[in-house]
């Protein structure tokens, strides 16, 4: 794609409108985790039972980067409903930027247990992750403890 076609994309056939309503629509939060402010979205599932899921968008990337999955993983049926938790990143979307280096994969791992745990979850999916250096090809997904 070339700058002019993305361009022109952008300025006569984006409707942030619509995106702007769809954000407004969604539950969102801030809480203070290691002096950053982060934002997230909390989506409750219909189903007090269902599994607790962070979606992390990539970098860099925001919230939208899940417009079209978070509905039907919330409102699944009880075997397929998640309440979901969505991050931001620190330094993107609605979150805060650090003042200090070392927010790393490992660190902002950590911050997810604790925005996890606040939130009451003990249990929850952690997706493996396939796709450069930091993270090595995986094919299965196991519990995590907060």
């Amino acid at each position: 794609m070339t700058c002019g076609i993305l361009c022109r994309c952008w300025a006569d056939g984006y409707d942030w409108r619509a995106t702007e309503q769809w954000l407004n629509l969604l539950p969102h939060f801030t809480t203070c985790i290691d002096d950053v402010d982060i934002h997230f979205v909390h989506l409750r599932s219909a189903h007090p039972d269902a599994i607790p899921l962070v979606l992390t968008h990539g970098w860099p990337g925001s919230l939208l980067e899940f417009e079209q999955v978070l509905a039907p993983l919330a409102r699944g049926d009880r075997a397929e409903s998640f309440h979901l938790v969505c991050p931001s990143l620190p330094g993107y979307g609605f979150s805060g930027k650090p003042t200090e280096p070392g927010w790393d994969i490992h660190r902002i791992a950590r911050a997810w247990a604790v925005l996890m745990s606040r939130l009451g979850y003990d249990r929850w999916p952690r997706p493996a992750v396939t796709g450069g250096p930091a993270f090595p090809p995986a094919s299965r997904c196991s519990i995590r403890g907060g």
